[in-house]
């Protein structure tokens, strides 16, 4: 099975391309209805630009964290399924207390991630 750190960039790859298609998909939409200032090319370097930070897991799981592709930084949830890795859980680094789980004055617990945080952004339902 491949590393963890080759499956995120190839999926940072992939996710990429698919942003590129489907932007050429809007080309005639935006032609037709928008004035020529508000079709501006879609730029895509926010999700090209993403870079992994840390790996850590074991052989069957795994999290990588990455400096995100929209803000705050990512962390995904890897699993190995049937021989390759699948990502399960997508979360962002929690905007309230900036990753710490506390307040702002560092007393209480942030009640916007759960004193997590992280905020889920996209999880693996059962």
């Amino acid at each position: 099975m491949q590393p963890v750190e080759d499956f995120v960039n190839e999926y940072f790859r992939a996710r990429s391309e698919v942003r590129r298609a489907i932007r050429q998909l809007y080309v005639p939409f935006d032609s037709r209805f928008l004035a020529p200032a508000l079709t501006q090319p879609r730029d895509d370097h926010q999700s090209e630009a993403e870079r992994i930070l840390t790996v850590e897991g074991t052989d069957s799981e795994a999290q990588a964290t990455t400096t995100g592709y929209f803000g705050p930084p990512l962390r995904y949830g890897v699993s190995a399924a049937s021989g390759a890795w699948q990502i399960t859980r997508i979360e962002a680094k929690c905007p309230a207390c900036h990753g710490t789980g506390k307040t702002k004055d560092g007393k209480g617990n942030c009640g916007h991630c759960q004193s997590t945080g992280w905020l889920r952004l996209r999880a693996k339902t059962a």
